[in-house]
């Protein structure tokens, strides 16, 4: 099972939809409580990238299997609500987010699994 979830406290705001949050929080636990082997991937961008770390942390304690870091694709729609908050891949590395993920993240699961 595959869930977008983009971060503690951004989920609503980049999906548009207040409740999306709580919604994509409950639907990973189900799932992970049911056996399924659970994905999910999250998109960085400017405004919530200090989320990604406390986000990916609650991921793994809630037994999630696995667990992608993405910078947002810049849609025509994303753009248009976005407000200038996209980070493209040539920031995402330029800024290390990846070293950083690996440094903090070794000892975590969801990061772990090939």
């Amino acid at each position: 099972m595959k869930i977008s979830f983009d971060g503690l406290g951004f989920h609503d705001w980049m999906r548009g939809c207040e409740g999306a949050e709580q919604d994509a929080l409950r639907v990973i636990k189900l799932c992970v409580n049911a056996g399924f082997p659970t994905r999910v991937q999250m998109n960085i961008n400017r405004k919530n990238r200090d989320s990604i770390l406390p986000s990916l942390a609650l991921l793994d304690d809630m037994g999630v299997g696995r667990a992608r870091v993405i910078p947002t694709t810049p849609s025509t729609r994303w753009e248009m609500n976005a407000q200038g908050q996209s980070m493209d891949w040539g920031e995402f590395f330029h800024n290390n987010w990846p070293e950083r993920f690996a440094r903090v993240l070794a000892p975590w699961k969801c990061l772990n699994q090939s």
